[in-house]
């Protein structure tokens, strides 16, 4: 099943995606409502109103997530990435929020954050959540689904006067791709091995497997859930692959065609737009 957030009618509304038909079904509930009942494992065809349903073609597809909700981003989580940019691996995983105005949609443009000169890609295999693990289970089995991200960073935003700066790196407005839709964890598994691949121009930059993360996806679900608790559509990206532009200079730039696509999944596609107007003394 694929679950979409979009403009259905002018107005923001989950909804369920048929790519056959080419159709939308909008939820007659709320997001955590239909999370709940799919992780209980109801029929939750009840919870769409098929009265409302519409062509895909004529929907404008957002980020799968609300604003209210919280993106949660692991990182140094694939050996060959950290080792190509000459980090080394941390004890534990490690983790940051990411802004809300950062988050954009597939299709939607990546915008050139004016203080950077350095803007970089990062492809992610994404986990949604349903709700939050309960003692004595799996971490896992909290999971609705799965999506893709884009942790787009401007790299030489990442150290400040007085020590690391990610918030300046990573929560610039509209950069952070998110989407095309949720799918569903029974049509993938709780622990996926997903071929996933980033192009710029058509031209592959990342390819890797989801299964070559160290920090697997429990590890990571039990790390943020014991530090802030997960609530109900909450995302968790899960780390980038080696590949990045910060490995060989071959920044971003104004036009430039950025798609992840990670099987199972789909294509997030974005397009950057805007350049550099760093001043001096950014």
């Amino acid at each position: 099943m694929k679950l979409i957030r979009g403009l259905l009618g002018g107005t923001p509304r989950w909804a369920i995606a048929d790519l056959e038909t080419g159709t939308a079904t909008p939820l007659a509930v709320g997001l955590p409502e239909f999370a709940a009942a799919f992780n209980r494992g109801e029929d939750v065809g009840r919870l769409a109103d098929s009265n409302g349903r519409v062509k895909l073609a004529d929907v404008t597809l957002l980020a799968p997530v609300e604003r209210t909700s919280k993106v949660v981003c692991a990182g140094l989580n694939y050996r060959k990435h950290v080792e190509a940019v000459g980090s080394t691996m941390p004890d534990v995983p490690i983790a940051f929020l990411k802004a809300p105005t950062a988050w954009i949609g597939h299709e939607d443009p990546i915008r050139y954050p004016p203080l950077t000169e350095k803007l970089d890609f990062e492809i992610e295999l994404v986990v949604a959540m349903a709700r939050a693990p309960e003692p004595g289970e799996r971490p896992s089995d909290a999971i609705l689904g799965y999506t893709i991200g884009n942790d787009v960073t401007a790299r030489d935003l990442t150290k400040g006067p007085r020590g690391a700066d990610l918030y300046s790196a990573k929560c610039q407005d509209d950069t952070c791709g998110i989407g095309p839709w949720i799918v569903t964890v029974d049509e993938i598994g709780h622990d996926p091995n997903l071929l996933m691949e980033l192009r710029v121009n058509g031209e592959v930059r990342q390819h890797d497997w989801t299964g070559t993360m160290e920090y697997d996806i429990d590890t990571l679900i039990s790390y943020i859930h014991a530090r802030t608790r997960i609530e109900p559509g909450d995302l968790i990206f899960t780390g980038t692959p080696a590949g990045v532009a910060l490995e060989d200079g071959r920044w971003l730039l104004d036009g430039h065609v950025v798609e992840c696509e990670i099987e199972k999944i789909g294509l997030l596609r974005n397009v950057v737009r805007g350049h550099s107007s760093k001043p001096a003394e950014a």
